[in-house]
């Protein structure tokens, strides 16, 4: 499967302005490029006339987008810093056996998302739990990577999605806006947003 993508105008779901939206559609064809909106695909591209993909595109704008990505961030670790908290959570040092406080784990989710500038992914998905520390999660030891079954973080998820809402952002499975790309009868490139008022 490739992924070509076609750019068009689209409404910023958070600020409501609009900006260039990339939308990445799902084809058998082993072409790929990047097309504009109304555009005419040639015979070489492999998308045949009065066909339709399944596509998506992100709902917020690139301001909006990384805002999120920060808020987000930041909500990871206020989660597990109210975990903490209520004692459901224990981060220790296996080196010194310091227990990381609520108070420490909401500095670094500060500074993380602070420095954030939408690029890699946070050190708390590619750090976390690392080998240093021993983590305790509602009495059972959590493995680095996280436990087989994915209760810890599935719940992790669960609270931070319910946050993201409170704050009027879409959880992190909910950030792409599904669309429809359709190949006309000219072969040209429509863009149909199946969440939204728009076309393109």
């Amino acid at each position: 499967m490739t992924c070509p993508s076609v750019f068009c105008r689209a409404r910023c779901d958070r600020c409501g302005r609009f900006f260039r939206a990339q939308v990445d559609f799902y084809t058998p064809s082993s072409f790929f490029r990047h097309y504009r909106v109304g555009e005419r695909v040639g015979e070489l591209d492999e998308l045949p006339p009065n066909t339709t993909y399944t596509g998506q595109s992100s709902r917020y704008c690139g301001r909006c987008l990384l805002m999120w990505e920060r808020e987000e961030i930041r909500l990871w670790y206020e989660i597990l810093a109210r975990w903490v908290d209520s004692g459901r959570l224990s981060i220790v040092r296996r080196t010194s056996g310091e227990a990381f406080s609520a108070a420490d784990i909401r500095y670094n989710g500060e500074w993380e998302s602070s420095l954030w500038r939408g690029r890699g992914e946070c050190t708390l998905f590619t750090s976390w739990p690392d080998s240093e520390c021993e983590v305790t999660w509602l009495g059972q030891m959590v493995p680095r990577g996280g436990e087989p079954d994915g209760r810890f973080r599935d719940a992790l998820y669960s609270d931070v999605a319910e946050e993201l809402r409170h704050l009027r952002w879409v959880s992190v499975l909910e950030v792409d806006r599904p669309a429809k790309v359709s190949v006309d009868g000219d072969l040209r490139l429509w863009v149909t947003f199946v969440s939204s008022d728009l076309t393109g």
